[in-house]
């Protein structure tokens, strides 16, 4: 949930408003698409909601806890890595792999800032793997593997840790058609079994239209818009 949000860059003269008065609120299970026009402030509202940016006012709640607030009592830097780790999964428009790890290592990652075991995190992370269809790249570093596998290496590393929420940044940007329609299929597919909450920043509204709501970011703020496949037939 985000709260009165209000956010701009530069100071004084240079001074540029970008998010004004927002308020969101998504519930578990629930999926969410935000669109509008290039550099009205999509990506820097899904940083916001990720704890990545802090707002000049306003807050951000995940599962009730305070994720991020302007002013009064905020959690410090270490609070908010823990409740990320603990809620949100991450996705972007390139796969931000670390390339000196494979596959499998990559996934096992945010278990490993949980202090999970090795072994355990390997249990977690290879059925995961297997769902989203590259097990047999596990061992692969990420210059090895396809764009669209990457991509899927990306989605598994943020589901890993069963997220309550699921962020993710124009996440076939990067990919071709087949490729981006195949990790969109994924995704949903994940969001629904595992009852996860979904935010999708996109510019395709062929995307947005399979969401249970979407947004338009204009003028600074959220704007509901109806989604005539989910309305007529459900995603």
């Amino acid at each position: 949930m985000a709260k009165q949000i209000d956010y701009a860059y530069g100071e004084k003269h240079q001074r540029v408003e970008v998010l004004q008065c927002l308020d969101l609120t998504v519930f578990a299970g629930e999926s969410v698409a935000i669109v509008g026009a290039s550099g009205s402030g999509k990506s820097t509202l899904l940083h916001v909601l990720g704890g990545l940016d802090k707002p000049q006012s306003g807050e951000v709640l995940v599962c009730n806890q305070c994720l991020v607030k302007a002013s009064g009592r905020s959690p410090n830097a270490k609070q908010q890595g823990e409740i990320r780790n603990q809620h949100l999964g991450f996705v972007y428009q390139f796969h931000h792999l670390l390339p000196e790890f494979s596959a499998l290592e990559n996934v096992m990652m945010p278990l490993f800032v949980r202090g999970i075991t090795p072994r355990e995190a390997k249990a977690a992370a290879m059925p995961l793997l297997e769902k989203v269809g590259v097990a047999s790249r596990a061992a692969h570093k990420p210059a090895e593997l396809s764009g669209g596998e990457r991509q899927r290496v990306a989605i598994a590393r943020a589901m890993v840790t069963n997220p309550d929420c699921l962020l993710a940044d124009e996440p076939t940007g990067n990919l071709d058609q087949e490729n981006a329609a195949a990790v969109m299929d994924l995704l949903f597919t994940l969001q629904r079994s595992e009852n996860t909450a979904l935010i999708i920043v996109t510019h395709d509204y062929a995307i947005a239209d399979r969401m249970e709501k979407t947004y338009t970011l204009t003028d600074k703020r959220l704007q509901l818009s109806e989604n005539p496949l989910v309305t007529s037939a459900g995603q």
